[in-house]
């Protein structure tokens, strides 16, 4: 495995469309796509049954964020109990589907590696 660059760090919001409004009109980031995402997908991506998302990509000078609104439900719990409002760091790597392969058994991975349906991410 080999990490080629930082694809965009993530961040959950309450409200997708006024965090998107701060990210466009005050600090000039420039949207790249807001969308839902096919709640099947979310649902494996994330770990979780039930889940509905919107989500918002933006660019700023030299970076990406991502922004994450639950819609479905308002409140997402990790398996702990523990109410997901973290964000993450993600990374453009190569030899991604060996690396699952050689360590699913050793590390507690969400899911194996999916390939993202739509949005600037696709694929």
């Amino acid at each position: 495995m080999k990490i080629r660059s930082v694809n965009h760090y993530n961040f959950t919001v309450q409200d997708l469309d006024k965090s998107i409004e701060f990210y466009t009109k005050i600090l000039r980031m420039k949207l790249l796509d807001s969308s839902t995402r096919d709640p099947e997908f979310a649902q494996k991506a994330i770990g979780q049954s039930g889940i509905s998302i919107r989500v918002g990509y933006l660019k700023g000078n030299g970076f990406r964020i991502e922004l994450i609104e639950y819609k479905n439900p308002e409140k997402v719990f990790l398996r702990s109990g523990d109410e997901i409002t973290y964000g993450h760091l993600c990374l453009n790597i190569l030899g991604l589907r060996e690396f699952y392969e050689n360590y699913k058994d050793k590390i507690n991975f969400v899911s194996e590696p999916l390939r993202i349906p739509s949005g600037p991410n696709k694929n």
